[in-house]
């Protein structure tokens, strides 16, 4: 009898716990493929993901409709580049086109290269307050990417990678033709300024990441020397976590920078770079850990090329894989 009389009670326990789980945790729909040349029936509030394969649309490009939110951006999640994007919650009734177009801020004129449809179903006003009320509860989608870890570093401004505090790196910078040796990297994370060097299209430069840092993510500005004057642009992020810095226990950089004065300022940039960035937790690893590659991204994506078809070319930032670094 007591075996039973303890199993009943755990049972009662369970659902009680079951029925404490947030309202809005179970209510909140499922977010559903949209797939290229595909027609899905939504209604307002609903959340779509669009996934585009190589040579479909690179990462940067974004996802726009008269029945979405917004503009969203398509990230690098290797193999693919996706964006979520969310049915507006006053939108009518009615057949819409989701197209893509290329990179930018804000509103653009651009045409977009067809990509879906949505039918939006009729809703009354008490669904419409509701797609309201969750709208407003909803975190922000992480802007961090994840390349594979065979790509030089960085392939965007939110390709945050983790690096041992100590070690020695290769930064890429694929954008800049006949820059050579007038693009300084600044970095709270960098023991100096490295100068990026090439003679072509792709400059390179060594970096020691600082002994001593403490788990954050830090930026890396370029400073660009033009005519008269010097660009700043935030170009680069990369993280150190309690992990990685446990692995660097006792280390020293070649000019015998230790730990203590590093790990102040690190900790000051990093804590600006946290609160600017939507997803910049230091115990999460999202660095080169990811091992899928470059080409895993065409291989990966070759049913979603294949069902959709190719019409964009793979532009400016094409991924580039590593040397020995």
């Amino acid at each position: 009898m007591k075996r039973h009389h303890t199993a009943a009670t755990a049972a009662l326990t369970l659902l009680c716990a079951l029925g404490a789980a947030p309202a809005s945790a179970a209510s909140e729909p499922a977010t559903r493929s949209l797939p290229y040349g595909s027609t899905q029936t939504v209604r307002p509030g609903d959340r779509l993901t669009v996934s585009a394969a190589y040579g479909q649309a690179v990462p940067g490009d974004r996802v726009t409709s008269k029945a979405l939110v917004g503009l969203e951006t398509l990230r690098m999640r290797t193999p693919v580049a996706t964006a979520t994007v969310t049915v507006a919650c006053r939108t009518k009734p009615g057949v819409y086109p989701v197209g893509i177009v290329g990179p930018g801020e804000g509103p653009t004129d651009q045409k977009p290269a067809p990509w879906a449809k949505v039918r939006v179903e009729r809703v009354d006003d008490a669904a419409v307050h509701t797609c309201r009320d969750k709208a407003g509860h909803r975190p922000p989608e992480s802007s961090e990417e994840r390349w594979g870890a065979d790509t030089t570093w960085p392939q965007s401004p939110w390709d945050v990678r983790t690096f041992r505090p100590g070690s020695r790196i290769t930064v890429t910078d694929n954008g800049h033709e006949g820059a050579d040796g007038r693009i300084t990297l600044h970095s709270a994370a960098f023991t100096g300024k490295p100068v990026l060097r090439g003679a072509r299209a792709v400059l390179t430069a060594p970096a020691t990441i600082k002994c001593g840092l403490e788990p954050g993510v830090y930026p890396v500005y370029q400073h660009k020397a033009t005519t008269g004057k010097v660009e700043v642009e935030l170009w680069a992020r990369l993280r150190i976590t309690a992990d990685s810095r446990k692995e660097a226990d006792g280390c020293r950089t070649e000019d015998g920078e230790g730990g203590k004065e590093a790990g102040k300022s690190g900790k000051e940039e990093g804590t600006k770079a946290a609160l600017a960035s939507a997803d910049t937790r230091a115990d999460t690893d999202t660095g080169p850990a990811i091992s899928t590659s470059t080409a895993a991204w065409s291989a990966g994506g070759a049913g979603l090329v294949a069902a959709g078809g190719a019409f964009y070319a793979f532009r400016k930032r094409g991924a580039r894989r590593t040397g020995n670094s």
